[in-house]
């Protein structure tokens, strides 16, 4: 009888700290609540601080990076530029790699600022 009852705890022990565990990965979730969504695409809103961050994928890597500014209209404005900015600068690096650059590329790309 006392083996049975020792199995018998040793399952209810098991049990608890699986809620145990279950119960902190919930808590990480509350988490992701610092981030809000905006109405606009690639436009995420830190709570905490209320600055606005850019997040978009481009060529497969996802890209976070801060408008740093707490005011709507002036990070849709930031948004677009840096969203061109990112594609524009993703195409030549593609471009280069498959060796699709233009001459006028290969002059800029490697022209430093004392070679005039």
């Amino acid at each position: 009888m006392d083996w049975n009852w020792g199995i018998n705890n040793l399952i209810r022990l098991f049990d608890t700290v699986c809620m145990i565990q279950r119960k902190t990965v919930a808590t990480s979730a509350d988490a992701s609540k610092d981030w809000q969504k905006t109405q606009y695409s690639n436009l995420i809103r830190y709570v905490p601080s209320g600055t606005f961050f850019a997040r978009l994928r481009v060529n497969g890597n996802l890209i976070r990076k801060s408008l740093k500014t707490d005011v709507l209209s002036v990070a849709k404005l930031r948004l677009a530029d840096f969203e061109k900015n990112e594609r524009e600068s993703a195409e030549t690096r593609t471009s280069a790699g498959k060796g699709r650059m233009t001459f006028g590329d290969c002059i800029w790309g490697s022209r430093t600022p004392a070679v005039r």
